[in-house]
């Protein structure tokens, strides 16, 4: 039996066991109706959009809608879903654009062969790589030119939001953690020539190495007849990962490598027609919340009757690039959508410009563009989110940001939130939605955002003849004032479907009468 020593290692193992095996679960409330969401405070005690209340309104107009494009922008799209399928945008001329059998939408994360680009990294992260080769183990006072010194200092500012320190020694512990489990995955086949070991036989071996004895301390989490083979091969592939990450620092290469394309905007045919992914299901998510079939007895109903869903690949694990996310926008416009969902931001955004363009583009063609807020309980007045909407000084009309509510009307403590950079908040707190395969409950101001994109495109199927200022100015003057949210956005309540389509239709006579 080991004796057990104090010792780094020991702690170290500890520590590295509660980081790698802790997992976040989602805990689904069965108590709250899945279409909460959608639900009357005035009868329910729930503070929804009014959405069916909304659609009993329409019915006694006797309308007929006109289909809405919805583009989301996002990390996958199940087309063949039971509850999306016959809401998925097929494209009348696949292909005519440059964008080879693109049915569905397009994929700005793969190449022509097929391959996928799935993790990214952090933009601080990626920006210190970059500048890396030019600034490491140069001080400041060995820089002439302040544009030198400029970037520099930014450097050194994206060496430290990157949180470099912590990672190299993080990672040189996991090195010897791996060092020290190779030295016992010795030590166990010259004791048991066979191998066929499991943990509590490797506890028992008695040996005066330090290395090996932390290593046998850490084996209390397995079960006693776990392989040792098994927790050896696990180990060993966390270890040399965090090795490979390392090695990474000085390799000029990247993820994005894998597409292909130039970083720049004048290569813009490069991706695949792949908008699903067995890995993925938040851009799935996104669009049942936006249009899954209304009344079919399956899963949940859209907000949006009439709607087609482009499903546009763009958004990683990790921060998404600027290039991509400008493409998708661009070619979410080129192709007909009216409305563009963005369930996605970030805190830093190098090539800000060409978003921006590509932003100040759909606007000028009269695309609206809804944006979610953000899940870090950020005030945006004193830091900024990316896309900003913001070009040369000033906040493109038709772009609209999303805050997230629970069912007790308060905002949710993670959503970030704005009197100035917030325009609405709309529900984002346990919501029921399609995942590849099935539904699933989900939070945050990712599916706030899908839930404005509903309502636009609910105003705008049944009322074609409003112009995008007019559904703006609608979904900002609809909403449900709640006390105390004046604060955290611009119009101080929560989108309402129902007053939404009452305004609009009082518009749309209006017009008529002059």
């Amino acid at each position: 039996m080991f004796c057990i020593k104090r010792n780094f290692f020991i702690v170290f193992l500890f520590i590295h066991c509660f980081f790698v095996n802790a997992q976040q679960e989602p805990s689904n409330n069965t108590k709250l109706p899945r279409n909460w969401h959608l639900l009357s405070y005035d009868s329910t005690g729930y503070y929804g959009i009014e959405a069916d209340k909304a659609y009993h309104y329409l019915n006694g107009l006797s309308l007929k809608p006109e289909k809405v494009t919805v583009a989301v922008i996002d990390g996958d799209l199940d087309v063949r879903h039971e509850d999306l399928k016959e809401r998925i945008w097929i494209n009348p001329r696949p292909g005519a654009k440059g964008y080879v059998g693109d049915v569905n939408g397009w994929n700005f994360l793969g190449n022509a062969r097929g391959e996928m680009l799935y993790k990214t990294g952090s933009e601080s992260f990626r920006e210190y790589k970059r500048l890396r080769p030019v600034y490491e183990g140069i001080k400041l006072e060995q820089l002439k030119t302040r544009k030198q010194k400029a970037e520099y200092e930014y450097y050194l500012r994206m060496k430290k939001e990157a949180k470099i320190g912590s990672y190299l020694q993080f990672a040189n512990y996991l090195k010897m953690v791996g060092e020290a489990y190779r030295r016992t995955d010795s030590l166990v086949r010259l004791h048991y020539p066979k191998y066929n070991v499991n943990v509590a036989e490797v506890q028992k071996m008695t040996v005066k190495d330090s290395a090996v004895m932390a290593v046998a301390a850490g084996l209390w989490r397995y079960a006693d007849s776990v392989k040792w083979k098994d927790v050896y091969i696990r180990q060993m592939k966390e270890s040399d990962l965090a090795v490979s990450r390392l090695k990474s620092l000085d390799d000029l290469s990247g993820p994005r490598d894998l597409t292909g394309d130039r970083y720049s905007m004048s290569d813009k045919y490069y991706g695949n027609a792949i908008l699903t992914d067995s890995t993925s299901f938040h851009g799935t998510f996104v669009a049942g919340i936006i249009g899954a079939v209304r009344a079919n007895s399956m899963g949940l109903d859209g907000i949006a009757d009439s709607v087609a869903i482009m499903g546009i690949r763009a958004i990683p694990d990790g921060d998404e690039y600027d290039k991509d996310v400008a493409m998708a926008i661009r070619y979410a416009v080129d192709n007909g959508a009216k409305i563009i969902n963005m369930s996605f931001g970030k805190y830093l955004s190098p090539k800000r410009e060409w978003v921006d363009r590509a932003i100040h583009y759909a606007a000028s063609r009269g695309v609206l563009m809804i944006h979610a807020a953000g899940n870090n309980g950020k005030n945006l007045d004193s830091v900024q989110i990316f896309p900003s909407g913001v070009r040369k000084a000033r906040r493109c009309p038709l772009f609209i940001r999303v805050g997230a509510s629970g069912p007790d009307g308060k905002a949710a403590a993670i959503s970030n939130y704005s009197s100035k950079q917030v325009d609405v908040f709309a529900p984002g707190m346990r919501i029921y939605s399609t995942v590849p395969g099935g539904y699933h409950i989900a939070d945050g101001t990712s599916l706030a955002a899908p839930v404005v994109s509903g309502l636009a495109a609910l105003i705008w199927s049944y009322f074609p003849s409003l112009g995008p200022g007019d559904v703006v100015d609608i979904i900002r003057k609809s909403v449900r004032p709640v006390a105390g949210m004046e604060k955290l956005c611009a119009t101080g309540g929560i989108v309402n479907a129902y007053e939404a389509v009452k305004i609009a239709s009082e518009r749309v006579k209006n017009k008529k009468r002059s």
